[in-house]
């Protein structure tokens, strides 16, 4: 069994895609810096496909490793800045599809890279460079890492499936398999 027995009340502070009210959510803690975690982007993009028609959804949360990951937050700002234009998850995507593009750069050279995307994603050009020093997004940004390392979260990804933490699973066959046994309850 992949699941630990113990169940936590995470909170809903995030960003959700799929389902609004779903009977199963898949959370997920990351960071747009990290390898693993754009290892596991098809797959969890696979998943919210797969389930599209059910009970389904995803609510990410922010957990950028700051030491290893030196654009880590930068991104994260930038992808709440997108989100404070409705486009959370397009920019969300696009950190994963062009991590090599940004991921190794200068922090000036990353910046100019978010703003390219923003430019791709048509928001708002100064809003965005605002949003990128908002003190409240950034707030966000802490309270969920701060959510995450109080239950027990220490590197990304890690998921909780209604709120039980998954012992890393290696394939979309492995989260199908939770998660329909989830969905069939």
């Amino acid at each position: 069994n992949t699941l630990k027995n113990e169940t936590i009340t995470l909170s809903d502070k995030g960003w959700v895609r799929g389902a609004t009210a779903a009977a199963v959510t898949l959370t997920e803690f990351a960071d747009f810096q990290c390898p693993a975690c754009k290892a596991y982007y098809p797959m969890v993009t696979g998943l919210l496909n797969a389930y599209k028609d059910k009970s389904f959804n995803l609510m990410f949360k922010h957990f950028p490793l700051t030491a290893p990951h030196k654009n880590a937050f930068a991104a994260a700002m930038a992808a709440e800045a997108a989100g404070a234009q409705g486009k959370f998850f397009e920019f969300h995507d696009i950190l994963y599809e062009k991590q090599d593009e940004w991921a190794q750069l200068p922090a000036g050279q990353a910046r100019d890279k978010f703003i390219s995307y923003a430019v791709e994603l048509v928001l708002d050009q100064e809003k965005f460079k605002k949003d990128l020093e908002n003190k409240e997004l950034e707030g966000k940004i802490r309270a969920n890492k701060n959510e995450g390392i109080n239950n027990g979260v220490s590197g990304t990804p890690t998921f909780f499936l209604n709120g039980k933490i998954l012992e890393n699973p290696r394939s979309i066959d492995e989260f199908k398999k939770i998660i329909d046994e989830k969905l069939n309850n």
